[in-house]
């Protein structure tokens, strides 16, 4: 089984790797470092070539101060990231 982790330096998703790992599966963590879940196209790229079995989204912009200065950036982080991982969900399994 692999297993996608967005948000995988975080303290759950850190967590949630080793504990998947352990469990013998095929884990791939992604950080800003390894994807940018704010290009459409990359993320569908990057779904389609690993082709996971399940996804756990946890890359968010979860600061309140930064949340409340930039809202624009943080909408687009937490929404329209998660809105192209699920395309690229639907797209890989169909």
């Amino acid at each position: 089984m692999k297993v996608l982790v967005t948000g995988a330096t975080g303290f759950i998703g850190s967590h949630l790797c080793r504990f998947f790992k352990e469990k013998g599966m095929k884990v791939y963590g992604a950080t800003h470092k390894d994807i940018d879940l704010l290009s459409k196209k990359k993320v569908l790229k990057y779904i389609s070539e690993i082709s996971p079995d399940y996804v756990i989204n946890l890359a968010a912009q979860s600061l309140i101060v930064p949340s409340w200065q930039y809202p624009e950036k943080t909408l687009q982080t937490n929404i329209f990231s998660t809105l192209y991982l699920l395309e690229g969900i639907v797209k890989a399994k169909s």
